[in-house]
C-alpha cells in the first residue's frame, strides 16, 4: 500500500496521507509499505520518523525530492526541500534492504545525478 499526499482527492480519507491513520491502517489490514517520501513531505509529515516507526512493513521506498509546491514534486534528489542525505543515512544505519525506486521526473541527465547521489551516501 502506498501513502498518498493530502490533496482534494484523499483530504477526505485522511488514512491514505495522515502517516499515523494510514500505519493503523497498514497494521489493520497486515499489508506492506510502498513508502513515498515526496508524498510523506507534501503532507508535512516526517520521513525518517515514517521509516523508524514502520521499517518492519516498508518494502519498497520511492525517492525523489519537492518544493513547496504540489506541482514541484518527484524532483531529483538533492534538488528539495527533503533531507534525501539524513534519509539515506538512516536507511543504511538500519540495514534497510528493500528496494529503493527513484521517482524522478526529469532527464537522463537528473536521473543519472539521483543514482551518483544514492550510491555516494550508501556506499561510502
Amino acid at each position: 500500500m502506498e501513502n498518498s499526499t493530502k490533496n482534494l482527492l484523499t483530504s477526505l480519507t485522511p488514512s491514505v496521507y495522515d502517516a499515523n491513520k494510514f500505519s493503523e491502517k497498514v497494521r489493520e489490514l497486515d499489508f506492506n509499505i510502498t513508502m513515498d517520501i515526496t508524498h510523506l513531505g507534501q503532507s508535512n509529515q516526517d520521513i525518517i520518523d515514517f521509516f523508524l516507526k514502520n521499517k518492519k512493513f516498508i518494502k519498497n521506498i520511492y525517492l525523489s525530492n519537492f518544493e513547496n509546491n504540489i506541482l514541484k514534486c518527484h524532483l531529483p534528489l538533492g534538488k528539495g526541500n527533503l533531507s534525501i542525505e539524513r534519509f539515506l543515512n538512516v536507511l543504511k544505519k538500519n540495514k534497510y534492504s528493500g528496494v529503493l525506486t527513484l521517482e524522478v521526473n526529469d532527464n537522463k541527465q537528473n536521473v543519472a545525478e539521483s543514482v551518483k547521489f544514492v550510491k555516494k551516501v550508501l556506499y561510502r
